[in-house]
């Protein structure tokens, strides 16, 4: 049994790690650029009051019952033990600010960490923009509605109730997890010059937006870094900008400086500036030695400096062999690995950045070098740990057990574009799960979800993975998909493969298979466990594993 684990890399996840606490403060400095403010202080929030929008929600002498909130935030405070369902509704969420007149010739955004999962977002009244999707950022321009030297207010009418067109889909009673509630996630304000570098949400362009930061030729006497950095011109006349790029060690040596000639860019157009950095006798990212470089874009326009953006990036190699191995940096690595959920007691998503931070940690010290989502994306903050703190990644769009209309499988390719433009420079991620977790997907989809991943990054060391043997480049099944005794050990297959779950339902329900909801003449191991399955209960509490049903 050993051995076949060592040569086909298998990896055995713990079910769904549950790590809870907060107050651990990271050893590294925030980077904050010159043109992205935190918009997280002073909203409002009520809910349970007509969902009708009229002019009373914008006044700040409304009748309503506003509470004063911060971000991130949960529209609804759950018992520590659910035991019927979480709390699905309709919440607002406002805010009064005011925007200076020194940037009446900027562009003026608001983005959106998460926000769960239907969002119609509103300026001074006026509707500007809907999302549907619960785990990933939105970008909303505001340009030409905002009001300068004057108060604005910001409303998000925001719904979390059961929709089969949002992923996952699935209606929350038969959902092996809860979504929970709220703006849980950090909100900014984009004050950016109209020459500008572009957001990669808000640009949606393939393989563009943003920095995009790769490695090619790694070894351990040299590396080539790749910076690509999306330029934009939003205003109305063209406009001229020089791109300066600095490459720096953790100690902060300069190790390459790069600098464009200016460069002019069109009204309303874009230019994608690559610039290449070798590096020789480079510090190689791994789980054992998480060494972190740092990228820092600066956009000058006639002398002065009007956008910076600046990414920690590893410098590592990776592949899976022959044998199916996993290879980093050209060393066979045994993967142990568990997968995890980011919710909290009470508070459900809505987790401070350090508490993002303690997760991953505990998680290193428990032994783990590898996490996979559960089951969907999660905070930049917990990847940012990830890069920091030396954890190899799967990350996942949202999915499970529901395969929806065109409508869904349209968020859900759009799931998988945004999860990689936000995530791609990350070194820890070294899969991407563009699979709806043990949902009947079509082969089409497969095909068109695998085919999103090598659009995104056509590169080397990019792999897709999905739970059913086909299209993708890793198979990833749980091993409760096989019988046992012997599961997947005598699986043959042309693709490297990873169990990615185990446990829960294979123990005391060999015969009851996807339906959630069948609890009839089960083959159980014990009453206790069958007992167990039929109460279904969703616990979110102080303990090391989250247990709810089958996973």
């Amino acid at each position: 049994m050993i051995s076949t684990i060592l040569k086909r890399c298998f990896v055995f996840l713990i079910p769904l790690f549950l790590l809870i606490g907060c107050g651990l403060e990271k050893n590294s400095s925030e980077f904050t650029d010159n043109t992205t403010l935190n918009f997280n202080a002073d909203w409002q929030f009520v809910r349970d009051v007509d969902t009708t929008v009229t002019d009373d929600f914008f006044s700040k002498q409304s009748e309503l019952e506003w509470e004063d909130v911060a971000l991130p935030h949960t529209a609804h405070i759950e018992p520590l033990v659910i035991e019927d369902q979480q709390w699905q509704g309709t919440a607002f969420y406002r805010k009064f600010f005011e925007v200076a007149s020194k940037n009446s010739d900027k562009r003026i955004a608001i983005k959106f960490g998460a926000a769960m999962h239907e969002a119609d977002v509103y300026l001074n009244g006026e509707k500007l923009s809907k999302h549907k999707g619960g785990y990933l950022p939105f970008v909303v321009d505001i340009t030409d509605e905002v009001k300068f030297d004057q108060e604005n207010v910001v409303l998000v009418k925001l719904n979390n109730e059961d929709n089969p067109t949002i992923p996952p889909g699935k209606p929350i009673e038969n959902l092996d997890f809860n979504y929970f509630s709220g703006l849980y996630r950090n909100a900014y304000l984009l004050v950016d010059d109209k020459l500008h570098i572009s957001d990669p949400i808000a640009a949606d362009r393939v393989a563009g937006g943003g920095l995009l930061v790769r490695s090619s030729e790694v070894t351990d006497k040299s590396a080539t870094v790749h910076v690509q950095t999306d330029l934009l011109n939003s205003g109305d006349q063209p406009q001229s900008g020089v791109v300066r790029t600095v490459l720096r060690d953790e100690q902060g040596k300069v190790i390459g400086e790069k600098q464009t000639t200016a460069k002019q860019i069109a009204v309303g157009d874009f230019m994608e500036i690559e610039q290449k950095f070798m590096v020789s006798n480079p510090n190689l990212w791994s789980p054992d030695n998480p060494y972190l470089y740092t990228v820092t874009v600066a956009l000058e326009k006639e002398g002065e400096v009007v956008d910076t953006k600046q990414e920690n990036i590893g410098i590592r190699t990776f592949h899976f062999n022959d044998e199916g191995q996993f290879v980093l940096n050209g060393e066979v690595l045994q993967l142990r690995g568990t997968n995890r959920h980011q919710s909290y007691p009470y508070i459900g998503y809505a987790l401070s950045d350090n508490a993002q931070y303690r997760d991953a940690y505990k998680i290193k010290q428990a032994g783990f070098n590898f996490i996979r989502t559960a089951h969907y994306p999660p905070s930049p903050a917990f990847l940012d740990a990830a890069d920091e703190l030396g954890l190899l990644f799967m990350n996942a769009i949202p999915g499970w057990q529901f395969f929806g209309d065109q409508e869904f499988r349209q968020l859900a390719y759009r799931d998988i574009r945004d999860m990689i433009r936000r995530d791609r420079n990350h070194p820890s991620i070294v899969l991407w799960e563009a699979s709806l977790n043990e949902s009947d997907m079509t082969k089409s989809f497969m095909d068109s979800a695998h085919a999103i991943v090598h659009e995104e990054l056509p590169f080397e060391n990019t792999y897709s993975s999905g739970w059913i043997d086909y299209a993708y480049d890793v198979f990833i099944p749980a091993r409760q998909h096989a019988d046992p005794p012997e599961y997947w050990n005598n699986y043959e297959t042309d693709k490297p493969y990873l169990i990615a779950e185990y446990g829960d339902w294979e123990y005391y329900a060999h015969n009851a298979g996807f339906n959630q909801d069948e609890f009839e003449d089960l083959n159980g191991r014990s009453p206790e466990f069958a007992s167990a399955s039929r109460r279904r209960t969703k616990t979110i509490g102080p303990a090391s594993t989250q247990f709810s049903g089958s996973t």
